[in-house]
């Protein structure tokens, strides 16, 4: 496993002075989804070029997105379907930490384990300071990743593929209540 830290933001787009850099769009912590793929990004922030502009900053598919400050703990994962290979790159913001998983664990598997309970209480145990919350990266290269064997993993895979799924009939129940309720009196 790959721990990658974003890239330093210099404004987000729009802003005055805005310094020559790289234009991406960005997900933040309100992109992420209870079960699931992240939400694809909306904002468009501008990000340092140069030496510490690096490729493997900018976000793949099956990338796990952890919150490692205020929020810590809450993971979410990269589509395969999402449109990274647009003209505009997508990254992550300052407050989360891109795990890129390698041979040994898939990426939904992962992000099943770390979204889990038992996951998410190794997670709060190594969640430090008191007014804000921290997850160091020295302690999470240290956590311990329990690697099920191929059948179970392909069984956790299928268990994410539904959760996805039902996640998206909930969003299209949402959206009609929204419709639903604003049909009568709209401003």
């Amino acid at each position: 496993m790959t721990f990658v830290r974003p890239p330093l933001k210099q404004k987000v787009s729009g802003d005055s002075n805005t310094e020559a850099g790289i234009e991406a769009l960005e997900i933040t912590i309100g992109d992420f989804t209870e079960y699931g793929y992240a939400q694809n990004p909306t904002r468009v922030v501008t990000i340092e070029k140069g030496s510490k502009t690096d490729p493997n900053y900018f976000l793949e598919s099956g990338d796990i997105l952890i919150a490692v400050k205020a929020n810590t703990g809450k993971v979410s994962i990269v589509s395969n379907a999402a449109d990274l290979t647009k003209d505009i790159p997508w990254v992550v913001n300052q407050s989360c930490l891109i795990l890129r998983c390698k041979d040994k664990i898939q990426p939904k598997v992962l992000f099943m384990y770390l979204s889990s309970e038992m996951g998410q209480y190794l997670l709060r145990s190594i969640s430090s300071g008191a007014t804000i919350p921290l997850i160091q990266l020295a302690r999470l290269k240290e956590l311990q990743i329990v690697i099920p064997p191929q059948q179970e993993a392909e069984a956790i895979i299928r268990d994410f593929d539904r959760l996805v799924e039902l996640q998206s009939q909930i969003e299209t129940v949402k959206q009609q209540q929204k419709t639903l309720s604003s049909f009568h009196w709209s401003l």
